[in-house]
């Protein structure tokens, strides 16, 4: 079949080929050695072999990436990976001293990490000659044999200060190195850090780790008693050398001054909230332009202008005169103040000073971030999400122009209101016969918001049990017109009231009430032939009112070796019919529940990335055939979900309904997605760092009952049939302030197809089980951001 004539009218498409060819053919030129000597043996590979039979394949794998780390400079060799392939470059001439220094280094690391019995059994120094390129390639194994690591047999606190002896034994079954433990030198450091902050939590407001120390030991008392019977000893010497253990006491640094270890209360609080970048903080106090406000006898608030309310800045700050210094309540204070809006920056300055009691007098100075600010930008992106404000818009890439007013101090309270307008065009980058138009989409969206730096009632209760970290209520408007060319158009109102709040890794959006109203007026009679080809979309595109309630519950999960979070979401929603119409349209009532984890492991030079969503909805009319709303319901497809199909391209199940009328558009009450993705770094393209990705999703949308296909709705024994299958590869341009994403993927299942819907021989197009609607099995996607 003509491949390039089924692409005739597809510009796009020939450009996103060209450029990945082209991005494949310079990837390809990268792979190999990079100025390598000549005639003399190089450092090509170096391998470790980890023996051990304490620990699994992963962390063997992660030991053997540490030890790497350690070896010689000289016989370090740099590398870049180019599509799985790896490039050396500049190879060091190969030394044989490098390795007997390369072992000394990773024992000495091995040494800290508990494992004192680790012994280097061989090294392996093989050499490739390459004649033909005048090359001598030397690679080298090391293997080691870890033994057993150091357990910790006891730790114990001898602290002089009797309140540091309490407070460290009241929280020693949080400690790390309790016994049996494994030993290692980090978390002999995370140990001090740790009560280092709990002190400083308690008062200690100068002690830090310099002021702690360890001492460890790994004799046995009753190897070296001079009575004991020598037999005994060496079979407990035996014993020992099996199951290593170590005692560890922890104490006051000898020669360290007392004032470290005294407890501090806190004297005084002075506020400086309008503190200018010019300002010398050693003056401020003394300048007579500030008023003082007096919130009580040692807070006090000083400005010049009175730009803030000092009941305000008085809710923030948790530091009280006559309490404890406590280093979590700085840290609220600080990044309270921070993460308001209308700080951009917060600096402090402590004062100490002994009275019958050691005292602590603290000043924060806040610089105001700009009051006011306007922002116009030109947009371009792909549509790829479903919401009320642009579930009509077409599978198109969009231009717009957006255009946005802040101001960070509404009323002198720290309001933030936010006033944005967007006006914009999606083009249609899928031309075709009976859908000819370049520009497919005309969208105009309004919204102000308007964010308190507070939980107002009847929620403000958590607030004020000091339960999160960061409060707000938010109220928001919104207006949205779409109007799709020729087939209708949209008009969406939506207002709510919102509080959201989040303590530590945990946060949770409480939207309550949710009032949207959404309009819809067709082009002719263009809509009612689509419903008459597709009746399940009948309910689904019925104009309506939703009075709702929302609630989200997220939490942030570290990747497994990175500094990255993931997550994981809940979320639900309730809409209730209140009993009568509005703007003569009937009220939805529904109940919708969302659930997505993400998450990620983190390698030396590459990431692997991994994603499961899952999403229901009822209806709850009690209508026969009745589905979510359309602005509710979920789609598959596009650059953020299933990626060889167009956003809202699959589905339902296996069904052909959709596939064979002439909009192509599904929606579904049910989805089950998960996505998998492998990052690697190739080089740096224009300064700025360029990723390699390999991917694969499955998954797709149902309903809860069939088409008139008799197909469509979720059931378990057709699971398998129903799930859709593509990989694929992509490039990622990391420019800081945005990524720019080009993804090509396959379908190696298409619910679609014959059987099962699994691709037995390799083409390009394909059509559906009746032998109709050919279309290609390649999908490309360009997106802004990465896809989860």
């Amino acid at each position: 079949m003509d491949f390039t004539n089924r692409y005739e009218f597809t510009p796009y498409f020939r450009i996103c080929c060209c450029i990945a060819a082209c991005a494949v053919l310079m990837l390809a030129g990268c792979a190999g050695v990079k100025n390598p000597p000549k005639n003399v043996p190089y450092v090509f590979n170096n391998d470790i072999v980890v023996k051990s039979d304490d620990l699994n394949a992963e962390q063997r794998n992660l030991l053997k990436e540490k030890l790497l780390l350690y070896l010689d400079d000289s016989l370090q060799v740099q590398t870049v990976s180019v599509l799985g392939r790896t490039r050396r470059i500049n190879p060091p001439v190969f030394d044989s001293v490098n390795i007997g220094r390369s072992i000394r280094y990773m024992n000495g690391y091995l040494n800290s990490i508990g494992y004192y019995y680790a012994r280097f059994d061989s090294v392996m120094v093989k050499k490739d000659v390459r004649a033909d390129k005048n090359e001598i390639r030397v690679s080298n194994t090391f293997y080691v044999k870890l033994g057993k690591s150091l357990i910790v047999d006891t730790l114990v606190y001898r602290f002089r200060n009797p309140v540091l002896q309490q407070i460290a034994d009241s929280l020693k079954k949080t400690s790390q190195l309790n016994t049996g433990a494994f030993y290692s030198k980090d978390k002999v450091a995370g140990e001090l850090d740790r009560l280092a902050g709990v002190f400083r939590q308690r008062g200690f407001l100068r002690l830090n780790r310099s002021a702690l120390l360890t001492e460890a030991d790994t004799t046995d008392p009753f190897l070296i008693n001079p009575n004991a019977d020598p037999v005994e000893q060496l079979i407990v010497a035996y014993q020992r050398q099996q199951n290593p253990r170590i005692s560890l006491n922890v104490f006051e640094r000898p020669g360290v001054d007392s004032v470290f270890f005294m407890q501090y209360y806190i004297d005084s609080v002075f506020i400086y909230p309008e503190t200018r970048p010019t300002d010398e903080i050693g003056l401020l106090e003394k300048d007579s332009v500030l008023q003082t406000y007096y919130p009580s006898d040692r807070f006090l608030i000083k400005m010049r202008v009175n730009s803030f309310k000092p009941k305000l800045i008085q809710s923030k700050n948790f530091l009280l005169p006559g309490q404890l210094y406590n280093e979590a309540n700085y840290f609220k204070t600080v990044n309270g103040f921070t993460q308001m809006g209308p700080w951009e920056q917060v600096d402090s300055r402590t004062i100490t000073r002994l009275d019958s009691v050691p005292l602590a007098s603290l000043s924060l100075y806040l610089y105001p971030a700009k009051k006011q600010t306007f922002q116009v930008d030109l947009e371009g992106s792909q549509n790829n999400n479903i919401s009320v404000s642009n579930v009509l818009a077409g599978r198109f890439l969009a231009l717009a122009v957006n255009a946005s007013h802040r101001n960070r101090n509404v009323f002198r309270n720290g309001i933030q209101s936010t006033t944005s307008a967007t006006v914009g065009f999606e083009l249609n980058n899928t031309q075709n016969s009976t859908n000819p138009n370049f520009f497919q989409t005309f969208i105009v969206y309004l919204s102000q918001s308007y964010s308190l730096p507070k939980l107002i009632k009847p929620f403000h209760f958590i607030e004020n049990k000091k339960n999160v970290d960061v409060g707000r209520t938010n109220v928001n408007l919104s207006a949205f017109y779409t109007e799709r060319f020729k087939f209708f158009n949209q008009t969406s109102v939506n207002t709510n009231l919102q509080w959201e709040w989040r303590k530590g890794r945990n946060s949770a959006t409480l939207t309550l009430p949710n009032f949207e109203t959404v309009f819809i007026q067709q082009y002719q009679d263009s809509l009612d032939k689509v419903i008459e080809q597709n009746p399940s979309l009948r309910y689904a595109f019925t104009p309506g009112n939703i009075l709702s309630s929302r609630m989200a519950l997220e939490r942030a999960i570290p990747f497994k070796r990175s500094k990255f979070l993931g997550f994981y979401r809940i979320a639900g929603e309730l809409a209730l019919q209140p009993g009568f119409k509005l703007f003569n349209n009937e009220f939805f009532t529904f109940f919708r529940l969302e659930g997505q984890y993400v998450n990620g492991i983190s390698f030396r030079k590459s990431s692997l990335h991994y994603r499961a969503y899952t999403g229901v909805g009822w209806d709850l009319s009690g209508n026969q055939g009745a589905t979510l709303p359309f602005f509710r319901q979920f789609v598959a497809g596009g650059s953020n979900s299933m990626r060889a199909w167009g956003l809202r391209q699959l589905g339902l199940g296996n069904s052909l309904v959709s596939d064979t009328a002439s909009f192509t558009d599904r929606f579904g009450d049910i989805q089950l997605e998960a996505n998998i993705e492998h990052r690697f770094r190739l080089f740096r393209f224009f300064g700025y760092q360029l990723q390699g990705a390999a991917f694969a999703d499955i998954g797709n949308i149902w309903n809860h009952k069939n088409n008139p296909d008799g197909s469509g709705a979720l059931e378990l024994k057709n699971l398998y049939r129903d799930l859709a299958m593509n990989m694929g590869l992509g490039i990622r341009w990391d420019l800081s302030y945005l990524i720019i994403r080009l993804d090509a993927g396959f379908k190696l299942k298409d619910p679609v197809r014959e059987g099962n819907g699994w691709l037995d021989t390799f083409e390009w197009e394909s059509t559906n089980r009746n032998g109709t609607n050919e279309r290609s099995n390649m999908g490309f996607q360009f997106g802004i951001g990465y896809p989860f």
